[in-house]
């Protein structure tokens, strides 16, 4: 399963001929099988799975929030390596892009192994005028991308992972956050 770095959906884990089975596992008893990879930076971290006795495939958005999980998980763990490489965390302020106004004091969790935004070589661009354009129309169009996940997944009365849809869109679309972002470049 971790060789193939994607989602594994069955709806009858020991039919598939890459099934092994493995007696101190004792996973005879299942028989549904979902698997996603928990991958950050191309690395593979390891593997969430989930099982159930009955035979049934994993619709859509069970396969999804079980993605979404490993993402989280993955950044997680990554931060976990991390500590464990250079010890406790290090408090510093940092100057960030809200996502929506108003004052917040918390822990926050910064990847050591990114460099700082000042610290990347800006690029350069004969028309930026052109590219601030063209990165408006990619923020609208995956807002807009998001606004029809929200709606699919809200129609199929699967609220959370609606939800989670709801709030990319409506964080590309909060326009202060997008001048920001454009003006940046």
């Amino acid at each position: 399963m971790a060789g193939w770095r994607k989602p594994i959906n069955l709806a009858d884990a020991q039919k598939h001929p890459s099934f092994k089975y493995i007696p101190s596992v004792k996973e005879e008893r299942f028989r549904a099988f979902l698997g996603v990879p928990i991958i950050q930076r191309r690395q593979l971290l390891g593997v969430l799975v989930v099982q159930q006795r009955e035979l049934r495939q994993y619709d859509e958005s069970e396969e999804s929030f079980l993605v979404t999980l490993a993402t989280q998980m993955a950044a997680i763990l990554s931060q976990s390596q991390l500590t464990a490489l250079f010890g406790q965390y290090r408090q510093t302020r940092i100057r960030a892009l809200p996502a929506a106004p108003g004052v917040a004091i918390a822990e926050g969790w910064q990847d050591a192994t990114l460099p700082l935004m000042e610290q990347v070589y800006q690029a350069s661009t004969l028309d930026p005028a052109l590219e601030r354009e063209r990165l408006t129309g990619a923020l609208e169009e995956a807002a807009n991308e998001f606004r029809r996940y929200s709606k699919r997944f809200a129609a199929g009365a699967q609220k959370e992972t609606a939800a989670i849809f709801d709030l990319y869109s409506h964080l590309l679309s909060d326009t202060r956050l997008r001048r920001e972002l454009v003006c940046r470049g």
